[in-house]
C-alpha cells in the first residue's frame, strides 16, 4: 500500500491488512459510504456528515447534515414567530412561541387571529381579529340586536307551524288507530267465519274419509312382474287408506311358497297410522293394535262374461301383520286375457271393506 513501509513474509500480508494504517476502510455510519485510510477513520468518524447527533434544543437523535433542517422546520422546542405577528404585551416585540404550543396559541389566544362575529348565527358575516371582537360586538349592538329580533321572529313562526303539524299528525294517528280497531274487529270475525267453514269442511272430509271403503290397484305390465318375480318374491302397491286403515297390497305372482306355487298369492298388509290431516285425526277413534273386518279381495276381470276372482272373509288385524290367501288365482288364469290385458299387460286387483 502506498505510504506502507512493512516489510514482512507473505504469509502474514493478510493479516497485516487486518491493522495497516494506510488500508482503505469503510465508514463505520450507516447511509455514508465514504472510504478512508484507517490512519484518518477516527477523524472522519468525529465529522462524517452522517453521525448521529442529538438536537441541542428537543433531544431528538438526527444525522449531522440535517441538524439545521431540522431545528428550521421540525424541532418542537425551537421558538418561531407567531405567523400572525401578534405583539407580545410585556416586550412589544413580535411574539416568540414554542413550535409544539404554535396550533394550541393560533386557535385560542393568538390575537391576530381572524374570527367570526359571535352573531355569525343570526347574519352578521364580519369577520375581525381576536383583540378587535369586543369593539364589534359593542359598536354594532344596535344591528345585532335587530337581527336576534328577526331570528327570534323566524324560530317563533317556525315552532307555530310545527306545532300546526303536530296537531295534524296526532288527528291522522286518532283516526288510523280507529281504522285499526275496526280492521281489527273484521278480521275477528272473519276468523270465526273461516273457523266454522274449515269444521264444515273437516266434517265433509270426515265423512267422505268413513265413507271410501275401496280401493283397486292397476298392476301395469304384470307379465314382466311374473317373469321377475319367482316363487316366494313379492311386490307391493302403494300405500292407501280405508276407513282409518293404513293399508297396501302384497302381491306373489307366483306363489308365496312352494305349496302355493303356480298361483297368485294376495295379501293385504296393516298399520296402525292416521292420515296427516289434523282435524280428520282428531275424529277418529284410536286404531287398536289389533282390529276386526270384514274383508273382500278381488281380481278384476275385464270381459264381460268373465267374473271376477273375490275371495272374502273376517280378519282381525294385527300390528304389524298382513293377511290373504296364498292361492287366489291361477298364474295362468290371471296372465290370461280375461283378467291381463293384452296390450298393456294390466291386471286390477281390488279391496272393499264391507264392515267392521
Amino acid at each position: 500500500l502506498v505510504g506502507c513501509d512493512w516489510i514482512g513474509k507473505l504469509q502474514h500480508l493478510t493479516q497485516h491488512r487486518k491493522t495497516c494504517p494506510f488500508q482503505e476502510v469503510q465508514c463505520s455510519h450507516e447511509e455514508c459510504n465514504q472510504t478512508v485510510q484507517r490512519r484518518e477513520l477516527q477523524h472522519h468518524e468525529k465529522i462524517c456528515y452522517f453521525r448521529k447527533v442529538e438536537c441541542v434544543i428537543c433531544g431528538v437523535v438526527i444525522l449531522q447534515h440535517e441538524k439545521d433542517k431540522h431545528i428550521r422546520d421540525d424541532c418542537l422546542q425551537v421558538l418561531i414567530c407567531c405567523p400572525n405577528r401578534c405583539i407580545d404585551n410585556e416586550t412589544d416585540v413580535t411574539l416568540m412561541i414554542k413550535r409544539l404550543d404554535l396550533e394550541y396559541h393560533i386557535k385560542n389566544t393568538c390575537t391576530k387571529t381572524i374570527l367570526d362575529c359571535p352573531f355569525k348565527d343570526q347574519g352578521c358575516s364580519v369577520q375581525v381579529e381576536r383583540q378587535h371582537v369586543d369593539k364589534h360586538v359593542q359598536d354594532n349592538m344596535a344591528a345585532h340586536m335587530m337581527l336576534l329580533a328577526k331570528r327570534c321572529s323566524s324560530l317563533t313562526r317556525h315552532i307555530l307551524s310545527l306545532t300546526e303539524q303536530n296537531v295534524t299528525l296526532t288527528e291522522q294517528c286518532e283516526a288510523l288507530n280507529l281504522r285499526c280497531l275496526s280492521l281489527t274487529q273484521e278480521n275477528e270475525d272473519v276468523d270465526e267465519d273461516l273457523s266454522e267453514d274449515e269444521e264444515n269442511i273437516s266434517d265433509q272430509m270426515f265423512s267422505t274419509f268413513l265413507s271410501c271403503g275401496s280401493y283397486e290397484w292397476t298392476i301395469n305390465d304384470f307379465p314382466t312382474l311374473c317373469t321377475k318375480h319367482i316363487n316366494g318374491s313379492a311386490f307391493t302397491s302403494p300405500i292407501f287408506w280405508l276407513r282409518g286403515h293404513r293399508l297396501n297390497f302384497l302381491v306373489y305372482p307366483n306363489g308365496i311358497d312352494e305349496e302355493a306355487e303356480g298361483w297368485l298369492s294376495l295379501y293385504l298388509e296393516f298399520s296402525e297410522e292416521y292420515p296427516k290431516s289434523r282435524k280428520i285425526i282428531n275424529k277418529i277413534p284410536h286404531v287398536k293394535n289389533t282390529a276386526t273386518v270384514i274383508c273382500r279381495l278381488s281380481v278384476k276381470s275385464i270381459e264381460p262374461e268373465t267374473d271376477d276372482v273375490s275371495q272374502q272373509a273376517t280378519h282381525v288385524l294385527k300390528l304389524p301383520g298382513s293377511w290373504g290367501w296364498s292361492e287366489m288365482i291361477k298364474t295362468t288364469e290371471a296372465l290370461s286375457t280375461a283378467y291381463c290385458n293384452s296390450t298393456d299387460g294390466s291386471l286390477t286387483i281390488k279391496c272393499k271393506i264391507l264392515s267392521e
